[in-house]
């Protein structure tokens, strides 16, 4: 509201004190105004000028010092019952009206002044307001009185997005800062770049006011309305890569190419045969080495296509991990590893498509050129990227190994990888991941290992019983592990925010399902784009540092549908996703006074990882357990000329060089 300012013995932010009466300064307009005009209103009132002040809305009470004053020597009048002194008031730049009598003002600390003439003057008066806490999030509504502060508190200092709504779209909101004597100066709007525009200015705004606040402003805000209402206060931090100009960019949607399956395994095929005319290959090799690796070659070469048909339909080259095509996978295999870097890196190819020596190829086609240029030239897991901490469990596999009709008992310390690749098998929701442990030591290594070697259930209990008692028992076990999945929670957050945020890189990420099949839970690798971490105060706690964060994590989506589909869109400065695969994580978190997250806080929780908003999997999921950065683009192609993880090696630089596939400008 126009006119207040805070005074330089504003007291500091006390949580206990919802009902101390803060020192406010406020400014009155004088008015001059004849009373002739309006005798019918002051009757038996001599005439002279009457001096009107612009006061507080609705008349509320509050105590005025060194006010201009008016005696009022007649009877009777409409205007003048009950006090000596009485005040004008009028609602800040409404107009002037006589019945709009502060009534109220019977706690007037009514003072001779000097007379005169006080037309044209600024009035200052003292008003000491009651203050209450206005907590964050949505649901925590509060009915704030007229002429009441409300208190709400910033947590974090990495800096974030401030909403005060109120319930009145009529009345009008103003915010300050303790540490300010001043209405707080910050940025009401941004650009399409996500920045915020123009000069700071004073914060004031009817209904719903947004404040982007900077790194490091954090902790008490204060606000003040116009009018009474409900009023909430929501904060929000958020991450989104970012080109070399600051302009937000989003991964496109793309196709993962499963690579058990005839179909769509035919349609890269055809593909690749016209690739191989627009750029000058040898199309039967470029296709063969698509089925079976430089083997299907010379086999096509010696026999003929037929041949290489014959030998991939019974797995031939999938038994000898040569080519693309792998009938034995399960559906969800594809080459989604190769098609997000793509969808991270490269810009996003025209829906009209492009063409090469009279060529023509479609927008999903010029995608799946890029993802295997991708797997011949692009690598994931620069300096920026996270990966899931460690357990640190030590634990031994007892299993038995079949040499002719002989079975020998064998015994093998942290195999395959090691204590990460055991609790990758916990949900961040198990209240009690002991009663899995014995499965999971048993099944962990069943679907990988040859069929010479069997796991011995017995023993894999055993083993489970020696691991808990290192820890006391299985609940000691399960303390564990939940602190454990707290570090974990916290640590996911701020690698994200990081990578997304402070360095403006779309991630790689594994996002699981909700169950595990044998060895593996399904892997997607598909693009974090945005990241957006809600705070609201923690249900049943009056310690505004108690955090419930709401975190949600925005990446594309692999299906051949999405292609062409908006990512995220840009309007007014503003974020908003369009389509997406999301994961919500829920923490419970304690923050310090230097706004940074207590990770040692006893009552820290990390309580859900799961789908929102149209999720094909209900429940709890197991945890992404890597993030990982962009590299730019070698100049050699990386790719073994066999090697499944890589790209069909026909496809080189020449389609990047001719810009039928272009990179981004932050890659290029």
């Amino acid at each position: 509201m126009p006119g207040f300012e805070w005074n330089s013995d504003t007291p500091k932010p006390d949580p206990a004190a919802d009902a101390t009466l803060f020192p406010v300064s406020y400014t009155l307009d004088v008015h001059a105004w004849e009373n002739d005009t309006e005798g019918a209103l002051l009757e038996n009132i001599p005439a002279k000028k009457w001096w009107v002040y612009t006061g507080l809305p609705g008349g509320a009470k509050f105590k005025l010092e060194n006010a201009w004053q008016l005696k009022d020597n007649a009877v009777g009048g409409k205007l003048f019952k009950g006090t000596d002194y009485h005040f004008f008031c009028s609602p800040p730049g409404a107009a002037l009206e006589t019945s709009w009598l502060s009534s109220q003002v019977k706690e007037a600390d009514a003072q001779k002044v000097n007379t005169g003439d006080p037309q044209g003057k600024k009035l200052a008066v003292k008003l000491k307001l009651k203050c209450v806490k206005l907590p964050l999030g949505r649901d925590a509504k509060i009915n704030l009185p007229a002429c009441t502060l409300a208190r709400v508190y910033v947590p974090s200092k990495r800096g974030g997005v401030l909403r005060i709504v109120h319930a009145d779209s009529k009345a009008q909101l103003s915010l300050f800062h303790p540490d300010l004597k001043t209405p707080y100066k910050g940025f009401k709007e941004r650009d399409e770049k996500c920045k915020p525009t123009g000069s700071a200015e004073e914060l004031k705004a009817d209904k719903q006011l947004t404040v982007f606040l900077k790194q490091g402003e954090y902790k008490w805000f204060y606000v003040l309305a116009s009018k009474p209402g409900k009023v909430y206060a929501e904060y929000y931090e958020e991450a989104f890569p970012r080109e070399k100009d600051d302009t937000p960019f989003f991964p496109y949607h793309f196709y993962y190419w499963p690579v058990n399956q005839k179909e769509p395994f035919e349609t890269k095929n055809a593909v690749l045969y016209r690739y191989a005319k627009a750029f000058g290959k040898d199309a039967d090799e470029v296709v063969w080495w698509e089925i079976g690796g430089a083997e299907a070659i010379k086999d096509g070469k010696a026999k003929g296509h037929a041949e290489v048909l014959k030998k991939a339909a019974v797995s031939y080259y999938e038994d000898k991990d040569l080519g693309h095509y792998r009938p034995k996978q399960p559906g969800w295999a594809g080459h989604c590893h190769n098609a997000a870097p793509a969808a991270m890196m490269f810009k996003e190819p025209d829906k009209a498509g492009k063409s090469h020596n009279s060529v023509k190829f479609s927008q999903s086609e010029l995608e799946f050129i890029q993802t295997e240029f991708a797997g011949n030239y692009i690598q994931v897991g620069g300096p920026n990227s996270w990966s899931m901490p460690k357990l640190n469990l030590s634990y031994w596999i007892h299993y038995k190994v079949k040499s002719g009709t002989t079975w020998t008992d064998n015994v093998v310390k942290n195999p395959k990888g090691g204590p990460l690749d055991l609790t990758y098998y916990f949900k961040p929701a198990d209240t009690d991941p002991g009663s899995k442990l014995a499965d999971l030591l048993h099944t962990r290594f069943k679907y990988s290992e040859p069929d010479y070697v069997q796991m011995d259930p017995a023993m894999c209990q055993k083993e489970a019983d020696r691991i808990f008692k290192l820890f006391g028992d299985k609940k000691g076990f399960n303390d564990h592990v939940k602190k454990w999945w707290i570090k974990v929670g916290v640590d996911f957050l701020d690698g994200a925010m990081k990578l997304v945020g402070v360095h403006g890189e779309p991630a790689l990420g594994n996002i699981r399902a909700n169950q595990a099949s044998e060895d593996y839970s399904p892997i997607w690798n598909n693009c974090l784009m945005y990241v957006r971490a809600n705070f609201t105060q923690r249900q049943g706690s009056s310690d505004e540092k108690e955090l419930t964060m709401v975190n949600d994590f925005y990446f594309n989506i692999d299906n051949a549908k999405m292609i062409g589909k908006p990512t995220c869109n840009v309007s007014k400065g503003e974020i908003v996703p369009k389509d997406f695969w999301g994961r919500r994580q829920k923490l419970d978190m304690k923050y310090k006074d230097s706004g940074d997250a207590d990770k040692g806080d006893a009552n820290n929780k990390f309580t859900s990882f799961s789908f929102f908003m149209g999720s094909p999997f209900p429940g709890e999921l197991y945890m992404t357990s890597y993030l990982l950065a962009p590299r730019l683009p070698v100049a050699t192609s990386r790719n073994p000329q066999d090697d499944f993880g890589g790209g069909n090696p026909y496809i080189d630089r020449v389609p990047l060089d001719k810009k039928i596939i272009e990179l981004r400008d932050k890659y290029a």
